[in-house]
């Protein structure tokens, strides 16, 4: 196996371990015992994992590529760098899954949030609340609209 082809491997595998319910969907059941974890620590882990797989796929002499080996590496350096991008906002924490329905990574974040003060607890408390009210329906015909304002997104401070 080629150093690209091990490469975007460890790159699936990594992307499976990270959505676990997508690899039970897409039939590797090696995380079947697992739920997303989108922990502060997990999410730190998976992104140095990122960076890792990314480094190493740029670093690599493309001299002796054939055209599939550059298409794979520019594949895996530009889907490695959405995900990373993902990780670091956090916003796939409040994205749509468009099997399970809107905005259902605000849910799964919310039992891992631990709110510092009776006043950051209301602030996620509304953002949830915004994110349910408005969460869009699933619909092939047509585009979700958005109301104005909205959530106040920001990372959660768990310096004390």
């Amino acid at each position: 196996m080629s150093a690209i082809d091990q490469l975007s491997q460890r790159y699936w595998d990594l992307s499976l371990e990270a959505n676990p319910s997508n690899a039970t969907l897409l039939g590797d059941h090696r995380f079947d015992h697992l739920l997303e974890d989108l922990s502060p620590e997990f999410l730190d882990k998976t992104a140095t994992q990122l960076r890792e797989v990314m480094t190493a796929a740029a670093a690599i002499d493309t001299g002796a590529f054939d055209p599939q080996q550059r298409i794979t590496q520019a594949m895996l350096l530009s889907e490695a760098s959405d995900a990373l991008t993902m990780i670091e906002t956090r916003v796939m924490v409040a994205s749509p899954d468009p099997l399970i329905g809107p905005a259902n990574g605000v849910l799964m974040y919310a039992g891992q949030t631990a709110a510092q003060d009776a006043t950051q607890a209301e602030a996620l408390r509304e953002d949830m609340a915004w994110f349910l009210a408005f969460s869009p329906k699933p619909s092939i015909c047509t585009k979700p609209k958005w109301p104005t304002g909205g959530p106040r997104l920001r990372q959660i401070s768990t310096a004390s």
